[in-house]
Parts: structure tokens; sequence; C-alpha cells
């Protein structure tokens, strides 16, 4: 049996920018913590990541959806 597998240009380009997302989340975090002390600024940028991050999962269940 001799199959292929199909990548799909576009998971793999929403995947990669999901997960330097979340690299970008945790690395801002450590330098932001602790959460009380965060300025307005940080927490509109947090939350601006975490809106993208939202976007990008969307993307991906609807690209990795099974249709009939």
């Amino acid at each position: 049996m001799n199959s292929k597998l199909e990548i799909d240009k576009e998971v793999v380009k929403y995947t990669h920018k999901l997960m330097s997302l979340v690299i970008e989340i945790d690395e801002y975090w450590r330098r932001t913590s602790p959460f009380h002390k965060l300025s307005q600024e940080d927490l509109e940028n947090l939350l601006k990541l975490l809106s993208e991050i939202e976007g990008l999962v969307s993307k991906l269940k609807e690209k990795l959806s099974f249709k009939p």
C-alpha cells in the first residue's frame, strides 16, 4: 500500500501562526506577571493575541472538519 499524506498548506500556515501566538503570549505573560499588576495596555495586548488565536482556531476547525 503506497499512500501519500496530503498536506494542506493553509492548515500548516494556521497551525504555525497559532503556535507563534501561543509562544508570544507565554513570553508576554512571563514578562508582565503577576496578573493584577498588568496595565490597561498589557491587558489590551493580551486580549488582541487571544482574539487572533480564537480566529485561527475557527479557521483550523473549518479546514479540518470532515465533509461528507
